[in-house]
């Protein structure tokens, strides 16, 4: 059984260290905290431009929610340990491949 560090053990203080503890005890935190922004940004403009249109636009969600998932996590890197750079560039990757698929359809 894995023995994770408590919050009392954990050596920072303040509003940095309450936000950076859960990304220091369990390392997937932030990922799965962006890519559940990243879904839930997707299908809610998905099925709003569904319901306004009668017709969804997946790409354009999909290039919608992938700049802002990419604003959240640059925002998200300004506080130190928060973010690392791997998941930073992978939220950049798919926010670009979101605006590439938008530029290149029809």
């Amino acid at each position: 059984m894995p023995i994770y560090q408590t919050f009392e053990e954990y050596n920072s203080t303040g509003a940095a260290g309450l936000l950076t503890y859960p990304a220091v005890a369990f390392s997937f935190f932030t990922p799965m905290f962006l890519f559940a922004i990243y879904v839930i940004l997707l299908m809610t403009t998905y099925f709003a431009a569904r319901r306004l249109n009668g017709r969804g636009d997946f790409v354009a969600s999909m290039a919608a929610s992938g700049f802002i998932t990419t604003v959240i996590a640059i925002i998200m890197s300004l506080i130190p340990g928060l973010i690392n750079s791997t998941t930073l560039l992978t939220t950049f990757a798919i926010g670009i491949l979101g605006v590439v698929l938008l530029l290149l359809r029809d």
